[in-house]
């Protein structure tokens, strides 16, 4: 069973409080992956984040980090990460996962914290999915479905 964390409960508060289910949800930051160095290098909570995504999501045929640097189980062996935040939530830190196999984006937004790393939505090919713990918060599914392919 996939619990709640604390930050999320008080982002659903927030964004309850402020009224009409607006995340008001931004990119922050942008890095593509293209060798496990690269990877490496900004830090060890990104390489268990990525960890994460192939122990818990399909992400095409890769079992472990170094796979995703493959061009055989990722398009052109790239993998994406971009930084997400709640102009509501302030204290909910996200983080988006995604890469492309045969054509197709798969990607994972995470929620990451003192409490560990959740799934929050799947992207599976531009259909959004909510992964993570109980009702489907008013609002957020369909604000990063626009953020992701609208911007």
């Amino acid at each position: 069973e996939i619990v709640e964390s604390a930050a999320f409960r008080e982002a659903r508060e927030a964004v309850a409080a402020a009224g009409g289910g607006e995340w008001r949800l931004e990119f922050t930051d942008r890095k593509l992956y293209r060798n496990l160095s690269q990877l490496e290098a900004d830090g060890e909570d990104k390489v268990s984040q990525l960890e994460f995504i192939l122990a818990n999501a399909y992400f095409g045929e890769c079992k472990v980090v170094a796979d995703c640097f493959n061009e055989r189980n990722c398009d052109d062996g790239i993998v994406l990460r971009r930084g997400v935040k709640s102009g509501v939530a302030e204290g909910l830190r996200l983080e988006y996962w995604e890469a492309g196999f045969g054509g197709n984006s798969m990607g994972q937004l995470l929620e990451v914290g003192r409490e560990g790393i959740r799934k929050v939505v799947e992207n599976c090919d531009t259909d959004m999915i909510w992964r993570g713990a109980g009702e489907e918060p008013e609002g957020l599914t369909g604000q990063f479905w626009a953020l992701r392919y609208e911007e």
